[in-house]
């Protein structure tokens, strides 16, 4: 349990998908977040969310970084994990970071301002506070089974969410 934790739910009026809505919502709680902190996640099941106190904890101990989860073991097809394979080596050669992070993230409040500021946070949520520069760590998690079954991510939409993040880079990977 999180003592203290606040819930607000921000309907949108229609769907917008999973990165304009995670954008979305940092965009409305920017202003509101400065002494708290912000967590974030798909709700596909595949986040823990068992976890979440330990992230909370991780930016007690330092608010300085914010917290990116990452996820372990790829279930999809062999086809579709040598192309995300291929995918996280150029990224770390283009843009030089490691990481490709997933939607689930403990944010502390003073950060929150700045990514909603980036333009962007509405091409691909997860990438801004690494363009920005903003320190972090990373926390890996086993990833869950999804509560719908198989993801509609497909290898064109990979190629496409690849891309799309690689263009928050665009001064590196020119």
């Amino acid at each position: 349990t999180l003592p203290g934790l606040c819930v607000e739910v921000l309907p949108l009026l229609s769907n917008r998908g999973n990165q304009l809505a995670m954008a979305y919502g940092v965009r409305q709680l920017a202003s509101r977040l400065t002494d708290a902190f912000l967590l974030t996640f798909d709700a596909d099941g595949e986040d823990d969310l068992t976890r979440l106190p330990s992230l909370v904890r991780f930016l007690e101990d330092d608010p300085t970084r914010m917290v990116f989860v990452y996820r372990d073991g790829r279930q999809e097809r062999l086809i579709f994990r040598t192309f995300y394979f291929a995918y996280r080596f150029a990224y770390r050669c283009l843009t030089g970071h490691r990481l490709i992070p997933c939607n689930m993230m403990a944010i502390p409040g003073s950060m929150v301002p700045m990514i909603a500021g980036s333009p962007l946070l509405s091409l691909h949520f997860s990438y801004p506070p690494l363009r920005l520069g903003l320190p972090y760590r990373t926390v890996p998690m086993a990833r869950r089974r999804r509560y719908g079954g198989r993801s509609s991510q497909n290898l064109s939409l990979l190629i496409q969410h690849g891309l799309v993040g690689l263009t928050i880079f665009y001064e590196q990977v020119v």
